[in-house]
């Protein structure tokens, strides 16, 4: 788990990356920080490394940064590279080799000004910059992204006139 916001205190985003283990009923331990303190990024993880996309700052609002942390270390993120473009609230989804954003908004408020429909994606074996490989079929942001071994899958969210949808 990495980032995040206090819903409660405007504003107030976090920087911890915490851990929590699967074979045991137990709390999660913070571990490490995030360069930058970020809510509602994309969540990536390879093999070897989580990574952080997109998400809202404090100021700017949205971030076009790619931050990773390495698994086996509690060591604090570094900053690796960008997004094709700035966005928060994207949809973030892993194959095998690469990482994945999807969709995403402009806008700061709670109605997106500039929803996205771009698909991006980067290489695990490099820390380089994004690629545009795609588009969704609707602008959309804020819903739940998966994985499977060949494709990346998003759920719900809203499009670009802030209506819900229940589309996967």
């Amino acid at each position: 788990v990495s980032g995040g916001s206090a819903n409660t205190t405007p504003g107030l985003v976090y920087n911890q990356i915490e851990k929590f283990q699967f074979a045991a009923s137990s709390n999660a331990v913070d571990t490490a920080d995030l360069v930058f303190a970020a809510a509602h990024s994309a969540g990536h993880s390879s093999a070897f490394n989580c990574y952080a996309s997109g998400g809202g700052l404090i100021t700017p609002a949205r971030t076009d940064r790619i931050e990773k942390f390495v698994k086996a270390t509690e060591v604090n993120a570094t900053d690796i590279a960008n997004l094709t473009i700035a966005t928060g609230v994207p949809f973030g989804s892993s194959s095998a080799d690469h990482g994945y954003t999807a969709g995403g908004t402009d806008s700061g408020g709670p109605v997106p000004d500039a929803a996205h429909n771009v698909i991006s994606r980067f290489p695990f074996a490099t820390d380089s910059d994004w690629t545009d490989v795609g588009d969704l079929v609707t602008p959309t942001w804020a819903g739940a992204a998966g994985s499977s071994l060949t494709h990346g899958y998003i759920a719900c969210g809203y499009n670009h006139t802030s209506q819900a949808s229940n589309r996967i």
